[in-house]
């Protein structure tokens, strides 16, 4: 009775595994080029309007921004502290954002849009 059990928690504990593990990979989005003005442009991967957090592309470098604070309809913002990236996503461009420590805003992209296919 006792290796009955066993053998049940293994084939469930698998097949739990292996569902998420499907569904998760199923769920992976492929990275997005992003045009922007001044001809700058970067990759962006996750869905803006449903992700908690995306990841960016920038300067060679793959930064994980988690969603910032509430704003406004239609506007979503991510932003990370550490990094002092923020990103900004309205239904008609996304601009690219670095923060100092003391505050101070740099614009590093704007107007970008996907990139034509």
């Amino acid at each position: 009775m006792r290796n009955l059990a066993i053998q049940l928690f293994t084939y469930l504990f698998v097949l739990i595994t292996v569902t998420l593990m499907s569904s998760a990979c199923s769920r992976t989005a492929s990275p997005v080029k992003l045009n922007c003005s001044k001809n700058i442009s970067f990759f962006l991967t996750g869905d803006v309007r449903k992700d908690e957090s995306i990841t960016v592309a920038w300067s060679n470098k793959d930064y994980l921004i988690p969603r910032g604070h509430a704003s406004a309809d239609n506007v979503d913002v991510f932003y990370d502290p550490a990094s002092g990236l923020k990103l900004v996503s309205s239904p008609d461009k996304v601009m690219l954002f670095r923060y100092k420590s003391d505050g101070d805003g740099r614009r590093l992209a704007d107007g970008c849009k996907p990139a034509s296919n």
